[in-house]
């Protein structure tokens, strides 16, 4: 009977890590605190981002990121890396998702630099908070005389990247977190169908 118990529970605690989020409850929480109803802190942080911030909106971003906790929430969203307590499932890094299946040589190469080259930028912009703005912000800038075409990709992907994370970070300060009672409720009704 206490062997079926120990089973029981080793079974729960693999089903409980196999359906937990990357981004836990306590992240969310640490987002919903940091940007519920802040349209413009969100705008501040990709301003800095992008190198276009005013001094106003640095000085948002500077107090909005004081905390260590509320900086390693915004890079665990914006440039994910595998971690030793990543849910089953749920290791991802940027690295990852380079499609590279069905792709000529020459160009995986290309691929691979300006993947390289996107975490390198990641990494720049996230320094930026870590250092309450002060530093150099990413070059966004285009010279077509000089057109060089992994920087263009990895500028691209850098400006798709970062405002596709901005509006997760948005649904998920929005999103009201659901309460026992809410859960038991749908589980039954799920459960039901």
């Amino acid at each position: 009977m206490a062997e079926k118990n120990i089973q029981q529970m080793q079974i729960e605690a693999i089903a409980k890590q196999l359906s937990s989020p990357r981004i836990n409850d306590a992240d969310k929480a640490v987002i919903r605190n940091t940007f519920f109803n802040r349209q413009d802190l969100i705008i501040a942080v990709r301003n800095l981002f992008f190198g276009q911030a005013t001094m106003h909106e640095m000085e948002e971003v500077k107090a909005a990121f004081e905390s260590p906790e509320t900086r390693r929430v915004l890079r665990k969203v914006i440039l994910p890396t595998m971690q030793p307590d990543d849910p089953l499932k749920q290791s991802i890094d940027l690295w990852q998702t380079v499609k590279i299946d069905d792709v000529e040589d020459n160009r995986v190469y290309q691929l691979v630099e300006a993947r390289a080259a996107l975490i390198e930028m990641l990494e720049q912009s996230l320094q930026l908070l870590d250092n309450g703005g002060v530093g150099e912000p990413v070059d966004l800038s285009v010279d077509p005389k000089t057109a060089d075409f992994v920087r263009l990709m990895a500028r691209n992907s850098f400006i798709s990247h970062v405002e596709t994370q901005l509006v997760m970070i948005v649904t998920m300060a929005m999103t009201t977190p659901e309460t026992p009672e809410e859960a038991m409720l749908r589980m039954k009704k799920d459960s039901n169908q």
